[in-house]
């Protein structure tokens, strides 16, 4: 049963008698409105229709994925420390045995990505090869966990793909965390070789097994064309959108 089914950040599937179906959807009453402050509820804002000076209020959808093209990034506003901090992706990563892909990151010394076959976790004295990453040129959909409470073990669809020895303690004092790239000196790799083109379902940053961020896909229609679709963290209630240019690709319903 997954949740990115439902049509709203509300919405929880279930599963009942052998179906599945979706619960606790946010509410969506087409309130009248002129701007995003007269709407209530998770997620939702004014949408007006071009060349109407009211519209009505609606609620951000679910989407399965978003898709970076190798130009847009999002700023998670968290600071990750290796010492406490665990990140779960849910995500396709796209890349080719010669090239460097970096999922996310706060600088140039803390980030974690691939070269190659080779997992990457922070400086690259604490690189280490990973055999198990050669079967995942593919198209499909995995889950990495980058666990820094344990040495910064990473585990690709539940195996243990990488075991680090020794800490990063340059996680202490860096960046923002940016995901679909790495942020360095406060401001964007705009290097081309240092952006990730992938899809994300979920991505989550948890701080001593307590989720700081949670962040699911969405479609926001209140937001301005071209930065509609976004994050949504639903431990802060916040949407983080694309700080880039273009826009994230998402599927058609």
């Amino acid at each position: 049963c997954d949740n990115s089914a439902c049509q709203t950040v509300c919405g929880q599937c279930v599963s009942e008698d052998g179906e599945n179906k979706c619960i606790n959807e946010c509410p969506a009453t087409p309130t009248q409105c002129t701007q995003n402050s007269q709407c209530s509820g998770t997620c939702v804002g004014c949408v007006i229709p071009e060349g109407e000076t009211t519209g009505t209020c609606q609620s951000c959808q679910r989407v399965a994925y978003l898709e970076s093209t190798g130009t847009q990034w999002i700023d998670t506003g968290y600071i990750v420390n290796n010492n406490i901090t665990d990140l779960e992706i849910d995500a396709t990563v796209a890349w080719s045995k010669s090239n460097s892909t970096q999922l996310s990151g706060g600088n140039s010394s803390q980030w974690i990505g691939i070269q190659g076959a080779k997992w990457r976790t922070g400086t690259s004295s604490l690189s280490q090869n990973s055999i198990i990453l050669n079967q995942f040129y593919n198209v499909n959909s995995h889950v990495f966990i980058n666990n820094n409470r344990q040495n910064n073990n990473t585990y690709v669809d539940g195996d243990l793909a990488v075991s680090m020895i020794g800490s990063n303690t340059q996680y202490l004092t860096r960046n923002k965390h940016y995901i679909f790239g790495i942020n360095t000196a406060g401001a964007q790799y705009i290097a081309s070789s240092f952006l990730c083109s992938m899809k994300i379902n979920r991505w989550q940053i948890t701080e001593q097994g307590i989720l700081v961020r949670d962040f699911i896909p969405v479609h926001a229609p209140f937001k301005e064309v071209g930065k509609q679709n976004c994050m949504f963290d639903r431990v802060s209630g916040d949407l983080f959108c694309n700080q880039g240019t273009g826009d994230f690709i998402v599927p058609i319903n």
